[in-house]
């Protein structure tokens, strides 16, 4: 078996010294596994997090990552991975509760 090649990549979006968003993800063999997008409440609609991801994936190229995966909840941010290129490649009903759906995405 090659080696996994593993790797946490973080990055932030910073406003006058604050942390106001981040996305985290975790790379093993030529994927990145996006495990966090994060953007404080009164910064969601300001394009930070369509930023971030857009940061992540120039990473990616630099790192010679050929895809990049992320999961969500019905509940979550399913249109914003959409509008952001990713497309749902697998989804289970009833995860993590009864009523919603959890879905995995690609790009």
């Amino acid at each position: 078996m090659p080696q996994a090649n593993e790797k946490t990549i973080a990055l932030g979006a910073w406003d006058q010294g604050k942390l106001i968003g981040a996305v985290i993800g975790k790379r093993q063999y030529d994927t990145l596994h996006i495990s966090l997008l994060g953007v404080n409440l009164d910064k969601q609609v300001s394009g930070i997090g369509s930023a971030l991801m857009q940061a992540m994936e120039v990473q990616a190229v630099q790192e010679k990552i050929h895809t990049i995966t992320l999961t969500t909840k019905a509940y979550q941010a399913l249109g914003f991975y959409l509008k952001q290129g990713y497309h749902v490649f697998g989804e289970i009903a009833d995860v993590p509760m009864v009523g919603t759906t959890k879905y995995y995405l690609a790009s």
